[in-house]
């Protein structure tokens, strides 16, 4: 309600609707519908995660956005783990790779795939033991922060690299503004960037407050 208040936005911009991940036009979510999806640590909890990922991209907007907060390991779960920590929604016990992730997210139909705000973690206790075994944390190492995968073209082999310079627009826009681990934009500086992240910022939310310059290197 606190959120709803401070958007400005009426109640009538708030819907509810029950389903399944993998199958969200059951929930009757249409394709093309979604400006951004938002999940928090479940959606490797999910039966068919790859199917869930795939519905989650076809409900999005052009130029959509899934954020995903969740974990990442250093190395893949051991499949006889899994279902155990499936079954006590447990998501660092299935915790994919950085690599598992983005080649999901691709698959799926993401054209970019980025990470934000990373940090290495300690497992849980509720890790300790899964299907009566010992869990050791020296096996796996964890890191927490956000997945963000954008419904976007992925450029052709050979597109250039650009400039593009951060408006801010607002006083109390964030300054440096992040779009991943590795690009910051500082307020009014050009910055260069690959052909990806340049279609990412023409071809979504963020094409407002950016201004892309000219090319600058070739891929």
């Amino acid at each position: 309600a606190e959120n709803l208040e401070r958007s400005g936005l009426g109640p009538e911009c708030m819907s509810f609707a029950v389903g399944y991940p993998e199958d969200l036009a059951a929930a009757g979510v249409e394709d093309g519908s979604v400006d951004v999806v938002v999940v928090n640590s479940v959606l490797e909890l999910c039966f068919d995660p790859a199917a869930a990922l795939a519905q989650i991209c076809r409900v999005l907007k052009s130029g959509g956005e899934l954020y995903h907060a969740t974990f990442l390991a250093d190395s893949p779960v051991d499949p006889a783990w899994r279902s155990e920590a499936v079954r006590q929604c447990n998501p660092l016990g299935v915790a994919l790779t950085e690599g598992e992730m983005h080649d999901l997210c691709r698959k799926a139909g993401f054209g970019a795939v980025r990470q934000l705000g990373f940090e290495p973690v300690e497992p849980a206790e509720q890790v300790d033991s899964l299907a009566g075994q010992t869990f050791d944390p020296g096996l796996r190492r964890f890191s927490q922060g956000v997945v963000r995968a954008f419904k976007v073209g992925a450029p052709a082999v050979g597109d250039a690299s650009q400039t593009a310079r951060y408006l801010g627009v607002s006083a109390d826009a964030e300054d440096p503004f992040a779009l991943s681990d590795e690009e910051s934009f500082p307020v009014g500086e050009p910055v260069p960037v690959s052909a990806e992240t340049a279609a990412i910022l023409a071809n979504t939310r963020y094409a407002s407050v950016f201004v892309l310059g000219e090319q600058v290197s070739s891929r």
